[in-house]
Order: C-alpha cells, then sequence, then structure tokens
C-alpha cells in the first residue's frame, strides 16, 4: 500500500535526521542532551505525525533513553524487533496492534555517527492514516458505483434505441402478418 510506505518513508526521514546527533551525545555520554532530542521531536513529532514515541537504545539493544509516556511505548518495543534493529544495517519497520487495539506502525534506524552508536526507534499511531484510507476506499467505491449505474443506463438506453426502436415494427408487421 503506497500510503503505508509513505509513513514509513517519513518515520525512516525522521529517524534519520535525528540519528547522528542522537549518535553523537551517546558518544559523548550526554543523557541530558539525547533527553532533549528526543523530546523535542516527540512533541512536534505527536502534532504532526502521530508520534507515539521515539526510543534510543545503544549498540547492544538497551534503552538509554525515551519519550515514551505510558506502557504503550514502552511495550511496544519487544526484545526481537530490538534484536532486529540493533542488527539492521538499514531502517526496518513492523506493524502490529497495542493492547488497547491501536494500530501502530514502528520504524528504526541506525544511529552512525563515524560509528554506529545505537538505533532509534519511533512508533507511530496508525490510526489517522487507516480512516484517511478508508475514507479514499469508500470514496473511489461510490465513483465506481456511479460509473456503473451511469454505463447501465447508457447502454439501455443506446441497446434499447438500437435494437428495440427497430424489432418494435417488425413485431406489428408479424401481428399484422398473423
Amino acid at each position: 500500500n503506497a500510503a503505508i510506505e509513505e509513513a514509513i518513508n517519513r518515520g525512516a526521514a525522521l529517524l534519520g535526521t535525528l540519528a547522528v546527533p542522537c549518535a553523537s551525545s551517546i558518544a559523548n555520554g550526554d543523557t541530558e542532551q539525547l533527553d532533549g532530542y528526543l523530546a523535542e521531536v516527540a512533541g512536534a513529532g505527536r502534532r504532526h505525525m502521530g508520534l507515539i514515541s521515539v526510543t534510543m537504545m545503544d549498540h547492544l539493544g538497551h534503552i538509554q533513553a525515551t519519550s515514551a509516556a505510558g506502557a504503550l511505548g514502552q511495550a511496544s518495543l519487544t526484545k526481537s524487533f530490538r534484536n532486529r534493529a540493533t542488527q539492521a544495517e538499514q531502517p526496518i519497520w513492523r506493524r502490529f496492534k497495542s493492547e488497547d487495539g491501536t494500530p501502530v506502525l514502528e520504524v528504526s534506524m541506525p544511529a552512525v555517527s563515524g560509528l554506529r552508536w545505537g538505533t532509534l526507534v519511533a512508533a507511530f499511531d496508525m490510526r489517522p492514516l487507516e480512516a484517511r484510507i478508508a475514507w479514499t476506499r469508500l470514496v473511489l467505491a461510490l465513483v465506481a458505483l456511479g460509473f456503473a449505474v451511469t454505463m447501465g443506463i447508457v447502454l439501455y438506453v443506446g441497446l434499447s434505441r438500437i435494437v428495440v426502436t427497430p424489432i418494435r415494427p417488425l413485431g406489428r408487421a408479424a401481428a399484422a402478418i398473423e
């Protein structure tokens, strides 16, 4: 689906811009600055992209900082996804439903500044995107239905003029001959 792919690319782009400053913060042991980066991005991303949380893990997959403001951000980061994310050289992603049924997209990005210092993982609420997809499907279905009804009417009128109209006099002539 193109909309899901776009969401993945936006998530990866967001994390890509954050990767180098976060890697530098970890390299310098500056967790206060790392927390500041994550809080700033989480605040802006929550309003504009449905960002639930941003988490920075070290190269072993241990959480160094997170913007998660509740169980959803922490619980979504499963051990298997952490392991895959810390070993991946490119952004990876997964979709799932949280315990409360919220559709979530998680995207990870290696945080590299000379060396790989860790991995960033962002979780996005997919409800707005899924609502947009459902609305688009409904509109397309209505357009298709409208097109089918219009074509049916055009074909009915056209065929009645081409086929039925010339046959009526033949029917009357046959009745008269009978």
